[in-house]
């Protein structure tokens, strides 16, 4: 078995750790900026209404601070236009019930042991279209896996909406898969891809927006590559810890395949007291991770199911 050294490229680990820039909204007193969390968009691009339907997850900070402040206290004054739920140490939820506008009111912290309270007035609009786009490059994904797409939803004034939870979108035909009513990630729609290849449409129920996307078996992969700045450097795990120790990309017939691919990667190790190896998708990056477990050397083989694509590496567990 050969021992081949794999390290994450700093441009890689920057894409899977980077995070969007939060929608901020002053406050009326100038005292607290509302932050809504994991959106990706800059707030002067958007008004910050919810869609009708949609949740978001806010934190505080202090006017000009850089950190989540401990919170006393948050409400609406109009919960049944816009609720506050599930409030935390650092962070609150509000969820739209219906078209409106709601004052929230939030006590938190100050850094200096003062407390700092201020509100804000946020709008709920209805859904009246939704447009779809894709970070894939040929947009093929593995059947019985999963897929993501760029998600944006839009008021009858074609004003931008956010929130998560609300998610007007279809797989046409059905075979291809099942949009997940779950997911809590802004700007973004996942399906369960289904078992049948094919060509298939994400579809609007709301407009006429709808975007095509292929679907095909492990046994169609034809490549799997590397990382560029991969070397021969064997990468260690320390016991206990569990990192990403290789990315790598996949081809169909020459169109890369995007997603998580959890269908078309088979990991396997016979080295099963030193380490345990998994899959993951994270940003646009396909990913080994080693969770080390004693010292020695880790042993890995992955495999593509239906084909003869193999690789083995070894990693140092210390």
């Amino acid at each position: 078995m050969s021992k081949t050294g794999w390290k994450i490229s700093a441009i890689g680990l920057a894409l899977v750790m980077a995070t969007g820039c939060g929608v901020e909204l002053e406050g009326e007193e100038g005292e607290l900026t509302f932050r809504y969390l994991d959106t990706d968009f800059q707030s002067s691009s958007v008004s910050g209404a919810l869609a009708t339907g949609a949740s978001i997850d806010v934190e505080v900070r202090a006017v000009g601070g850089e950190s989540a402040l401990s919170i006393k206290e948050a409400f609406s004054e109009s919960s049944d236009i816009i609720d506050v739920v599930n409030v935390g140490e650092r962070r609150f939820t509000l969820e739209a019930k219906t078209e409106g506008t709601a004052r929230i009111r939030a006590e938190a912290d100050g850094a200096d042991g003062e407390t700092l309270s201020d509100s804000v007035e946020i709008d709920s609009a209805e859904v009246a279209r939704v447009t779809f786009d894709s970070r894939c490059t040929d947009d093929v994904f593995i059947t019985d896996s999963g897929a993501h797409f760029v998600y944006r939803m839009y008021d009858s004034a074609d004003n931008r909406l956010t929130g998560y939870g609300v998610y007007p979108v279809s797989v046409d035909p059905a075979e291809g898969g099942s949009v997940n009513p779950d997911l809590q990630l802004i700007d973004t729609v996942e399906i369960s891809t289904g078992s049948e290849p094919g060509t298939y449409s994400l579809v609007s129920d709301v407009g006429e927006a709808s975007y095509e996307f292929d679907l095909v078996d492990s046994d169609a992969i034809t490549n799997l590559s590397l990382d560029e700045d991969n070397d021969e450097t064997e990468h260690s795990v320390s016991t206990g810890e569990e990192v990403a120790v290789a990315a790598f990309t996949m081809e169909a017939d020459g169109k890369s395949v995007c997603g998580p691919a959890r269908a078309a990667i088979e990991l396997t190790t016979e080295t099963e007291d030193v380490c345990s190896p998994s899959y993951r998708f994270l940003g646009s990056l396909h990913l080994v991770y080693i969770e080390g477990l004693a010292a020695g050397d880790c042993e890995v083989k992955m495999e593509v199911p239906g084909t003869d694509i193999e690789r083995n590496f070894s990693v140092e567990v210390h």
